[in-house]
């Protein structure tokens, strides 16, 4: 995909579909789907068994939330540029993947907190 978009900059005589320049980058999207369903339907059809526990169930639907809303920061930057929309501003356009870094952040942030509950060496 990074070389799709920087031939653009090379060739300018033609006019380049975005959306279609993103596709190898939508391709690898539902590679990165296709586990995360599999393994939220294995988790669906037996929840009796104890398969699914709530921390790997929260990291699921973060996942899905984080593979989503890279899915619209792309689609806004193919719009934004396709169509020339001047209206439509940098900083809906990136929202998305700030939303993704904030929730990174702060995963972090609770990971890191209840290791450092759990150790040992916080107890002394």
């Amino acid at each position: 995909a990074v070389v799709s978009t920087q031939s653009t900059g090379v060739d300018k005589s033609k006019d380049w579909n975005w959306f279609l320049l993103f596709i190898p980058i939508w391709v690898t999207n539902v590679i990165l789907l296709l586990p995360s369903f599999f393994e939220t339907s294995r988790a669906i059809r037996a929840p009796q068994e104890g398969e699914m526990e709530p921390k790997s169930a929260r990291f699921i639907v973060l996942y899905y939330l984080f593979i989503l809303c890279k899915i619209a920061a792309e689609i806004l930057i193919c719009i934004k540029y396709q169509y020339s929309m001047e209206s439509l501003r940098y900083y809906y356009v990136f929202l998305p993947l700030v939303l993704i870094f904030l929730g990174l952040f702060v995963s972090t942030v609770v990971v890191t907190h209840d290791s450092v509950k759990k150790s040992p060496a916080a107890v002394r």
